[in-house]
């Protein structure tokens, strides 16, 4: 789950369009530190009881520490910066259709509420690093780089911050979906559910070095 080292070339380089500016900034609130320490509670730290149940409770602590860890050295890196009033919030691959000239955003899952943009570059993460769409498939897709270099300068505009921290954060919040999704993977098969464990495991660790 490696992503090439910079510079990367520009969009044009391959035949794609230069990249549109930024949306204009809207009146939105800014996020506090309580609500990440609620978001995290919340979506994170609540499943402790769910992996024990699954027999992965040593699994838990693991990556419950590697996220303190990463967040006693970082935790203003991956602290959201705004609330947005448009979120997918479950934008993978699996979720954009596309007939070619264009596309359509389906199976919105935050509940039509303002939350935050990371979120959505974390699910985006996890489609192109851990081939989420492909798990139960023969073979892994071979998505190309150009369109992940095309996310991380988008959200880089978006959210006015360095490539390099848009990777990181991608990484981070692609890893809380992962955490997030084990109980309802180990519902349709345990063998999706230790996957999950195992990418977010690699990418915290990779985030702790």
């Amino acid at each position: 789950m490696t992503i090439p080292e910079p510079p990367w070339p520009p969009p044009t380089a391959f035949g794609y369009p230069p990249l549109p500016p930024p949306p204009p900034a809207l009146p939105l609130p800014p996020v506090t530190n309580t609500w990440f320490k609620i978001f995290l509670e919340e979506k994170i730290y609540s499943k402790q009881n769910d992996f024990k149940k699954l027999n992965l409770d040593q699994n838990f602590i693991k990556l419950k520490s590697l996220i303190e860890r990463i967040l006693k050295v970082k935790q203003l890196s991956f602290e959201p910066k705004y609330i947005s009033n448009f979120i997918v919030g479950d934008l993978t691959l699996e979720n954009i259709l596309t007939n070619g000239n264009s596309f359509k955003l389906i199976d919105f899952d935050n509940d039509n509420k303002p939350g935050i943009i990371e979120l959505d570059l974390g699910k985006l993460f996890q489609s192109y690093l851990t081939k989420y769409e492909w798990w139960d498939k023969d073979s892994l897709a071979q998505y190309q780089e150009k369109e992940l270099n095309l996310i991380i300068r988008f959200f880089a505009n978006i959210l006015k911050e360095p490539n390099d921290k848009i990777i990181e954060k991608g990484k981070f919040y692609c890893a809380v979906h992962l955490i997030r999704m084990v109980p309802y993977q180990a519902q349709k098969n345990i063998l999706r559910a230790k996957r999950a464990v195992k990418c977010a495991d690699e990418l915290l660790s990779d985030l702790s070095n």
